[in-house]
């Protein structure tokens, strides 16, 4: 006859179990880090003349205002969930110009929270950046971001960066 006793070792990894402090979760901040090439473009095929696509930059290298949408890659089946989006600008001309860039947050034509514009003026051979964190969206974290930026003539994008929390482990 089989005894239905569990065997010894298994009794001594459940009682020692029951003493045993709960795993907690485990959130490291991460950051993406890429040129202004991996993420944007011209936003439409008007711009294009103007618009210089070199390795580390996008640029504006024509005499009027030109529109650059910058869209970030969320991770494996977008669950990411983004603390930070920040877009690198510098300004190669000899005037002061200023920058606007929209974050749009939604997949396809959902918008889940409101779009968020900023400003940021360059000096002349200046750089800055423009920096959209969880406090522009009440607290919550950023979902699907892309943003679209009006680049005045002799300004560019050099880079871009996506903060977020990655889960590993306990």
């Amino acid at each position: 006859m089989k005894s239905s006793a569990l065997p010894a070792s298994m009794l001594v990894t459940l009682a020692l179990s029951a003493w045993a402090t709960p795993a907690r979760a485990l959130d490291v901040d991460r950051s993406y880090l890429s040129h202004g090439t991996a993420n944007c473009q011209a936003a439409l095929p008007v711009f294009d003349g103007n618009i210089r696509k070199r390795p580390k930059a996008i640029a504006n290298e024509g005499t009027s205002a030109a529109f650059i949408t910058c869209d970030f890659e969320n991770g494996p089946n977008g669950l990411r969930k983004i603390s930070g989006v920040a877009i690198y600008l510098k300004n190669r001309s000899a005037a002061t110009a200023v920058v606007n860039c929209t974050l749009v947050q939604g997949f396809g034509d959902t918008q889940y929270e409101a779009n968020v514009t900023k400003s940021q003026e360059l000096a002349a051979d200046g750089e800055g950046a423009l920096v959209w964190t969880s406090d522009d969206y009440a607290g919550n974290r950023l979902t699907v971001p892309s943003t679209s930026c009006s680049l005045p003539p002799g300004v560019e994008i050099f880079g871009t960066q996506l903060e977020f929390p990655e889960y590993v482990g306990s």
